[in-house]
């Protein structure tokens, strides 16, 4: 895309400044294409150029109702650089991603395109704890988490 147009006329001797934008926003390091602009110089007719653009991926996690997230959670690249955590309030848990990971913490890594996730939490996720009275003891696990 051409962000910043260049003249439409250039005096002999003359020049002008354009500005191409061009985001990849597919997985690889280096992508290459090719600018060609086509002018009415007889014997440089078009201008070609090589170039070059490095895809810089975008990671967005973002909180569902009944939570909220810890870590950074905008990132950029081609890898999450720290955890993003889904923190469900009290008297919720945590289900899943809207990917459906149920990685939490979660960090994604080798991603191939952009990441824009939420963060599910459902009713429930109490804590039972258990404790033996004087003389007693408990079998089974403690604590428990039931949705």
């Amino acid at each position: 895309m051409v962000s910043l147009p260049p003249a439409t006329t250039v005096a002999l001797g003359a020049s002008t400044t354009f500005q191409v934008t061009w985001t990849p926003t597919s997985g690889g390091f280096i992508h290459n294409a090719d600018l060609t602009i086509s002018n009415n110089d007889s014997d440089e007719n078009p201008y070609n150029f090589a170039i070059q653009a490095t895809a810089i991926l975008t990671l967005n996690y973002a909180a569902g109702p009944n939570g909220s997230l810890s870590g950074d959670v905008e990132q950029g690249g081609f890898e999450a650089r720290t955890a993003v955590t889904a923190v469900p309030n009290a008297g919720f848990h945590f289900v899943n991603w809207s990917d459906f990971s149920t990685d939490n913490p979660r960090i994604d890594i080798g991603v191939t395109q952009n990441v824009d996730v939420t963060a599910n939490f459902a009713i429930g996720g109490y804590t039972l704890s258990y404790t033996a009275g004087a003389n007693g003891t408990l079998t089974g696990i403690t604590p428990q988490t039931i949705d």
